[in-house]
């Protein structure tokens, strides 16, 4: 019997090495650590700005990728250190370090079962809501969108994949119409390839979902890349993009796309100043669609440096 958590459709010993086609999920409850930022760090930009979030690093994945950012946990279960975890611990966690939403991370944490059961009784307490490679079948994203809050998705760009890219786009614009709240994150490498793989993205996916441009394998644009970016995005009718790490931080902002205010300024993965009331621009009216607005969870504790604060 095959495997259908990813389109590898493994029969005897899976990939991931934390799924049996047999047997289901081989450590089920069991993360390596959690760990609580800024949403906006997710990153999250459309739902509930200012939060903290309780991030679960969850082993498991389908595919590897040059430029995975979390190559450290996208290894064989013999190589991590996972420890056993409850649903009463992690809104404990939740609790204590004043966050206002749990986020389900790692390579891929969809391949787990168990992740959409703990998702699904945090939300009773916490928004919850998953990250998720895109590389799996396209019902786990069906799951995950009716047991959580939000999916962040994100696309490797111009990477050298194991992975056919076909499909993790199929997956993205799948996803576009969900019933969940949807925000993209492109792993940008530079370059006339990772610009052109952009360019392929952007016709594929909703404009009205959030998109992130993340530079990625010390990759850093200049005033220059960033405004190019920007006026491609532009042109393509993305509402709502966003440029991180831009040297003028201007693309971190919030525009309103209708007058072109900024109504929600950040500054280096932190939100600075919020001038949208009652999801209305300032200036012109328009509704933005932001979740959550208002409840700002501990922001005055948002730590400013980029390391992240371990709580498990």
């Amino acid at each position: 019997m095959a495997c259908n958590r990813c389109p590898r459709r493994c029969v005897n010993e899976g990939f991931c090495g934390f799924v049996d086609p047999l047997r289901g999920d081989l450590y089920p409850y069991m993360a390596l650590m959690m760990t609580v930022s800024p949403v906006e760090r997710l990153p999250l930009y459309h739902f509930y700005p200012g939060s903290r979030v309780l991030k679960i690093w969850v082993g498991g994945y389908t595919y590897k990728c040059k430029l995975c950012p979390w190559s450290p946990i996208a290894m064989p279960p013999r190589s991590l250190e996972l420890r056993r975890l409850t649903v009463d611990l992690i809104i404990e966690k939740a609790s204590r370090s004043s966050s206002g939403i749990v986020a389900f991370m790692g390579a891929e944490p969809l391949i787990n079962d168990w992740v959409y059961d703990a998702c699904r009784k945090i939300r009773e307490y916490f928004p919850c809501g998953f990250k998720t490679s895109g590389y799996i079948g396209v019902e786990r994203l069906q799951e995950a969108a009716s047991n959580g809050d939000f999916l962040l998705f994100e696309l490797p760009g111009a990477a050298s994949l194991e992975a056919p890219m076909s499909h993790i786009l199929d997956n993205a614009e799948a996803a576009r119409g969900m019933d969940t709240h949807v925000e993209y994150v492109y792993l940008d490498t530079g370059g006339p390839r990772s610009r052109a793989m952009l360019g392929i993205v952007a016709g594929r996916l909703s404009k009205d979902r959030p998109l992130h441009i993340y530079p990625v394998a010390g990759y850093l644009p200049s005033p220059e890349e960033a405004e190019k970016t920007a006026r491609m995005l532009g042109k393509t009718g993305f509402n709502y993009y966003y440029i991180h790490r831009d040297p003028s931080m201007k693309y971190e902002n919030t525009y309103c796309p209708r007058c072109g205010y900024p109504v929600i300024e950040r500054a280096e993965g932190r939100l600075t100043r919020m001038l949208l009331k009652d999801n209305r621009c300032p200036r012109c009216g328009h509704r933005i669609e932001i979740i959550g607005l208002g409840r700002q969870y501990g922001a005055s504790r948002v730590p400013w440096l980029e390391e992240e604060e371990i709580v498990w």
